[in-house]
């Protein structure tokens, strides 16, 4: 029973950060240009160009890198339940969300499912990452759904919802501020 909870509160944090992205607060975050596996953080863009800045100055075209869709996927579903520098180490610094002097998520944009997103991972009260949510380019629902059959198979479906489950990850579609997103979340036994 407390797991469910600590995933309700974990969605809901979630659901809140990618809530809160559509709209930055610069009062609540702090960031910086740690960029350690040449992912493309939020705060690595040379304002020149729009085009994403490594910590040698060197710019890159959106979706370049050293990381590709799947991979960046794969790393994030290694990286539920597992301690915020981890996370650091694997994705670089991104843009902290401190609420309380405590670090309760962070930001990054990165190639998921083939397109450059912000992503946001929700820490729990001990610092560990609880999920992730990709902001989703668009809000067409049947084509990301359709991605992710063509990724991960059949759906099973969860009050009316499809989500996909592989390796222990829960991959769903959900809605906030009329923006969609794709929430990585543990599995809860």
């Amino acid at each position: 029973m407390k797991k469910k909870a600590i995933l309700c509160l974990a969605l809901s944090l979630t659901l809140l950060l990618f809530a809160a992205g559509c709209s930055r607060d610069d009062d609540n975050t702090t960031g910086t240009n740690d960029n350690n596996n040449n992912n493309n953080t939020s705060d690595n863009v040379d304002n020149n160009t729009g085009n994403n800045a490594d910590n040698t100055g060197n710019t890159t075209q959106p979706g370049e890198g050293n990381e590709t869709a799947s991979d960046n996927m794969t790393t994030l579903r290694g990286l539920i339940g597992r301690a915020d520098d981890e996370l650091v180490k694997a994705f670089g610094e991104g843009e902290a969300v401190v609420e309380d002097a405590l670090t309760t998520g962070r930001r990054y944009t990165m190639n998921i499912l083939g397109k450059d997103m912000p992503v946001h991972v929700a820490l729990d009260e001990n610092g560990n990452v609880v999920s992730a949510n990709a902001e989703l380019p668009d809000n067409d629902e049947e084509r990301w759904n359709k991605t992710l059959t063509e990724t991960f198979g059949d759906p099973e479906t969860v009050d009316d919802r499809p989500q996909w489950v592989k390796d222990g990850t829960i991959y769903s579609i959900q809605k906030a501020n009329d923006k969609l997103g794709l929430m990585i979340t543990g599995q809860t036994t």
